[in-house]
């Protein structure tokens, strides 16, 4: 008898223990039930060959996700991925698949839109002269001369249905003194109908180093050195650079007729049977101008390479 009773015991703990468990679960999921809620997620574009740019594409996707209030509570946009892989796209107009990621806690139960609309182009590199544009005053009595931009050209890479319609590189200067302008300054691109198309492009280099010379009128002016070469190289070899320090000179004249000048010759350079780089100061020749260059000397190194 007293084995009956102990399995009788047994038996009456055992579904309590059961009717426990069972009530709890109930009670948490009465607290914490089963929800959806929806995210705006970024998506993130993959695997974009080095001979494609991505032209236009979606930028978020809304994401439906399913799981317990506690855990939805907890969950932001931030925790979910949102994919598309371009290398399943080709050149021109695509729908490609968005593949999300959830945290574990949660399921994903909608993506609108489940495909998106991406736009490939094939990508070329084209050489295009950088165009200033100036801006601004000067004060009363001050000119400037023509900019310096160096470098003059850059490496403009982008979509080819944006290059075909490339109309200008331009470098914007604004004046806004009676000082030598001399600052580095970014590019800006537009098409042929004049729309900003500077954030779809690449640019080697991304800005230029840009100098406008800033005189009072009928006082100064800063012209370039032109050094006239006299002979030849020895048989074998060439000349195949020409470099100058300083490249302008500083004019002081009453006149502004040195503006006509297009460049100051130095004295001539004799480069007969020379066969290795060689640098020589030479002196700049005004001729009969009545003027004074500063400096009165340049620098010339003469590349010379084998032919």
């Amino acid at each position: 008898m007293g084995r009956k009773l102990f399995a009788n015991n047994t038996a009456y703990k055992l579904g309590a223990i059961l009717f426990a468990a069972a009530l709890w679960i109930w009670v948490g999921v009465q607290d914490n039930p089963m929800d959806n809620k929806v995210l705006l997620v970024p998506v993130e574009y993959t695997n974009l060959s080095s001979g494609q740019m991505l032209v236009s594409a979606e930028q978020f996707v809304n994401v439906r996700v399913e799981g317990r209030r506690g855990d939805l509570e907890l969950i932001t946009s931030r925790d979910v991925t949102a994919t598309v892989d371009l290398s399943e796209g080709q050149p021109g107009d695509n729908a490609l698949q968005v593949r999300v990621r959830p945290p574990s806690e949660v399921q994903v139960i909608d993506v609108n839109p489940g495909t998106v609309d991406v736009v490939l182009d094939s990508v070329e590199t084209v050489q295009w002269q950088v165009e200033p544009v100036i801006t601004g005053t000067l004060a009363t009595g001050y000119v400037h001369l023509d900019p310096r931009i160096e470098p003059a050209e850059v490496l403009v890479e982008g979509p080819v249905r944006l290059l075909d319609r490339l109309e200008s590189v331009e470098v914007d200067i604004r004046l806004d003194g009676d000082s030598t302008y001399q600052r580095t300054l970014p590019l800006r691109a537009f098409d042929d109908q004049r729309q900003d198309i500077t954030d779809l492009l690449r640019f080697s280099p991304s800005d230029v180093a840009v100098r406008l010379p800033i005189y009072a009128r009928g006082r100064l002016v800063e012209k370039p050195v032109h050094v006239p070469l006299v002979g030849s190289p020895r048989t074998g070899f060439k000349v195949v650079a020409v470099d100058l320090d300083p490249r302008f000179v500083v004019v002081t004249a009453e006149t502004l007729a040195v503006r006509d000048v297009l460049a100051f010759p130095t004295e001539p350079l004799n480069i007969s049977g020379a066969d290795e780089t060689f640098s020589e100061t030479v002196r700049i020749d005004t001729g009969t101008l009545p003027l004074v260059v500063t400096p009165s000397e340049v620098t010339v190194v003469v590349v010379i390479e084998r032919e």
